[in-house]
C-alpha cells in the first residue's frame, strides 16, 4: 500500500507473532483470481507488489478498475486496489507447440491479506506499531520494573499501560509488548507499541497516513528516518479471536550502536512528568496535522538528506520555510501604507504619469509583511525565547538571508559549481542555517518539558548548524566585514 508520501506498504492478516505461512516480502507465490478463474503469480518486493495473470492463446481480461481478490497458494485471500495495468508495455509470446502467450501484468497501491477479503465498505477500529531503531526513549524504566516482578500465576495480567493521549477523532497510546520469562515465571515487558484508535472508524489509507505522521515527530525531535514496523490493523467488526491485518515493510538496515549515546531526544517516558509532557506533545502534534501534512513531508525530505550538498536543497530548505509560513504566519499590510501609496501616485501626477497610477496603486497595496532581515531576526528572537538556546543571532539571520541568495542563483541557472571546500562550506551552512530555522519554528508550539528543551542543544541538525555558524563568525572576524 502506498502513503501520501509514496512509501509502499503491504497489509496481511496475522498476528504479532509470525506462524511461518505468512506471505512476505520477497514471495513470489501462485494465485488465482476468484471472479475468473484465471492463474498467475503475486509478486511481493519491497518497493511494488504486482500480479501477472498468464494466458495461452488466450489474453487475460482482468478488470484493473475494480477490487482484484485472489486466492494464493498460502491460503490467504489477497484484496487488491488501486490498481494499475501496465499490460500495454509486456510482449507475447508466440511458440510452436504452446500457441501465443499472453501477459497481463496489475500493480497495486493498496494489498491487503486475510482469512477473510477486505471489502471497501470496511474500516479499521485501531492501529498499531512500532518505531525503530533504537527508540528507547520510548522505554520506561519505572513501569517496567513493576511488570517484571509480575507472576505469570497473577490475575489479572498488570496494566501494560505507559501513557494514553486523548486526540482529535480518538485516541493514541503507548504500550508495553507482553513476554514471558519461563525461567523467573515472571512477565517480561518487551519494546513498546503505539495504538491509535478512532472513534468512527478509518480506511486503512488513513491509517497508515496518521502512522506517517505520528513517526514524523520522533523524526523530527530526534533527526533520525525512523521506521513503523509490526503495524497491525484491527477491522470493525471482527471477531475477538480473529486476526489483524499485519502491514509488512521493508526490512531496516541495522543501526549504529554508537548513534544511541549521542543522539538525545526532547521527549521520554522516564517518569511521570516526562509522560505527561510527551502526552501533551502528542496532542498538540496530532490536532494540527491537516494543516502542517505538507509542511512535515518537507522536513521529511529534509531529514533524509541530511548529510548530502546540492544546490537544489536550497530550493527546497526556502519552499519548507514558506509551507511554514503559510500555517502560522498572517502578514498584516504595514501601517501607514495608504499614506505611502498617495504619496506615489501624487508624485507620479506631478511628474504626468497619469497612465501609470493604476500599475503603481496595484504594486503598492499588495505591501504585506516585513523585510526579510526584520522578520528573521524578530522570528529568531522569538524562537531563541521559547526554546531556550540561543539559536538565531545577527551571524544566523546573514546565513538565513544567503539561503535565498542561494536559492535566487540556483533557480536562474547562475550558482556555478560547488568547487571548494569553503563554497561548500558556506553553502551547506546557509541550507542547514533555513532547516534549522524551519525544524525550531515546527517545535515553537509544543509543550516540550524543560528537560526536554534542554536536550535540543544535541539536536543533530542544531549541533551542526551551530557549529557552521561559529565558523562563519571566526571567518568574518577574521576578515573585519559582517556575517555573509
Amino acid at each position: 500500500m502506498a502513503d501520501a508520501r509514496g512509501n509502499f506498504f503491504f497489509l496481511k492478516a496475522g498476528g504479532s507473532q509470525m506462524t511461518g505461512d505468512e506471505l512476505a516480502i520477497g514471495d513470489a507465490i501462485a494465485c488465482q483470481e476468484r471472479e475468473s478463474g484465471q492463474f498467475g503469480v503475486l509478486h511481493i518486493e519491497p518497493d511494488q507488489i504486482w500480479v501477472e495473470f498468464v494466458g495461452f492463446g488466450k489474453c487475460p481480461s482482468i478488470n484493473a478498475d475494480e477490487p482484484i481478490y485472489l486466492h494464493t497458494a498460502k491460503g490467504w485471500v489477497v484484496s487488491l486496489f488501486d490498481n494499475i495495468d501496465v499490460s500495454s508495455a509486456l510482449p507475447s509470446w508466440r511458440r510452436s507447440d504452446a500457441g501465443t502467450v499472453h501477459s497481463q501484468r496489475v500493480i497495486s497501491n493498496l494489498v491487503l491479506s486475510g482469512e477473510p477479503p477486505w471489502l471497501p465498505g470496511d474500516r479499521a477500529l485501531s492501529v498499531s506499531f512500532q518505531l525503530t531503531p533504537d527508540c528507547d526513549f520510548l522505554w520506561a524504566p519505572d513501569l517496567a520494573r513493576k511488570i517484571a516482578e509480575v507472576s505469570l500465576d497473577n490475575e489479572p495480567a498488570p496494566d501494560r499501560t505507559i501513557l494514553t493521549a486523548p486526540v482529535v477523532g480518538g485516541c493514541v497510546s503507548l504500550a508495553f509488548a507482553w513476554g514471558h520469562d519461563p525461567v523467573r515465571n515472571k512477565y517480561s515487558p518487551e519494546d513498546p507499541r503505539f495504538t491509535v484508535r478512532f472513534d468512527d472508524g478509518a480506511e486503512p489509507g488513513e491509517c497508515l497516513d496518521r502512522i506517517w505522521y505520528l513517526r514524523a515527530l520522533f523524526a523530527l525531535l530526534s533527526w533520525r528516518d525512523l521506521r513503523s514496523e509490526g503495524i497491525l490493523i484491527r477491522r470493525i467488526g471482527a471477531e475477538e479471536n480473529s486476526y489483524s491485518y499485519r502491514v509488512l515493510t521493508a526490512e531496516s538496515k541495522a543501526s549504529n550502536p554508537m548513534a544511541r549515546a549521542v543522539r538525545p531526544i526532547a521527549v521520554s517516558v522516564d517518569d511521570e512528568d516526562e509522560r505527561a509532557a510527551l502526552r501533551a506533545v502528542l496532542q498538540v502534534w496530532l490536532d494540527r496535522q491537516n494543516q502542517w501534512e505538507g509542511a512535515t513531508g518537507m522536513m521529511c525530505a529534509a531529514l533524509r538528506r541530511f548529510h548530502h550538498v546540492s544546490a537544489e536543497q536550497a530550493l527546497d530548505a526556502c519552499r519548507w520555510h514558506e509551507a511554514i509560513s503559510k500555517v502560522v504566519e498572517r502578514p498584516v499590510r504595514p501601517a501607514g501604507m495608504d499614506e505611502v501609496v498617495g504619496a506615489a501616485i501624487a508624485e507620479a501626477r506631478k511628474f504626468k504619469l497619469d497612465d501609470h497610477v493604476g500599475w503603481i496603486t496595484g504594486r503598492l497595496s499588495g505591501i504585506k509583511g516585513e523585510p526579510q532581515q526584520q522578520f528573521f531576526t524578530r522570528r529568531g528572537r522569538e524562537l531563541n525565547e521559547r526554546l531556550g538556546h540561543e539559536l538565531f543571532d545577527d551571524a544566523g539571520v546573514a546565513m538565513l538571508k544567503g539561503t535565498y541568495r542561494v536559492r535566487n542563483a540556483s533557480a536562474h541557472g547562475s550558482n556555478g559549481t560547488l568547487s571548494n571546500h569553503t563554497k561548500i562550506r558556506a553553502h551547506w551552512g546557509n541550507v542547514l542555517a533555513m532547516e534549522a530555522f524551519c525544524a525550531a519554528r515546527t517545535m515553537a508550539d509544543l509543550p516540550l518539558s524543560e528537560r526536554g528543551r534542554h536536550r535540543l542543544r544535541m539536536h543533530p541538525l542544531f549541533k551542526a548548524y551551530l557549529e557552521l555558524r561559529k565558523e562563519r563568525a571566526a571567518a568574518s572576524a577574521s576578515s573585519g566585514s559582517r556575517p555573509k
